[in-house]
């Protein structure tokens, strides 16, 4: 892998990590003195003046510029960032699974995927979406039950 697409590691101020960059991308926000490296080995910050000034050790990734070498960053942190960047979770059928435990929201049985559908609690023909609300998981047979009706109508609550 070329050594300017290695991962690294991107810390908030607070040190909360935010993102995984390239070491081209960590370099820039280096050298425009947005974000520190972070030495993994005492947890040091250094501006890029005094990261580039350091030799690199035996064991250490480098880069060769012209008349130098130096550390390739593994870990950055930035100076003025301080939040968690948002995080959606995607609308799918994978995920309603993970959110409801494989589990009938109806009946609480678990009886494996195969036995298992997504039932839209208000249902489409009523005016029901597709979204984390109004999607859950149920059992063939609560569902059959259940049929084209709110569960209030179907007496399942």
């Amino acid at each position: 892998m070329n050594t300017l697409q290695r991962p690294v590691l991107v810390l908030n101020r607070n040190w909360q990590p935010v993102h995984v960059a390239t070491v081209a991308r960590a370099l820039v926000l280096l050298w425009k003195e947005a974000a520190r490296v972070v030495d993994a080995a005492d947890y040091q910050t250094f501006t890029w003046d005094d990261w580039s000034q350091l030799r690199p050790r035996d064991d250490e990734r480098c880069m060769n510029g012209v008349n130098v070498r130096f550390r390739v960053p593994e870990v950055i942190t930035l100076t003025e960032f301080d939040r968690l960047p948002r995080r959606a979770v995607a609308f799918s059928r994978r995920n309603i699974y993970k959110r409801d435990h494989f589990e009938c929201q109806y009946c609480g049985v678990t009886p494996g995927s195969e036995e298992l559908t997504i039932d839209h609690v208000i249902p489409r023909a009523r005016g029901g979406v597709s979204s984390w609300t109004n999607c859950v998981l149920a059992c063939v047979d609560c569902n059959s039950r259940k049929a084209d009706r709110t569960p209030q109508q179907a007496r399942m609550t």
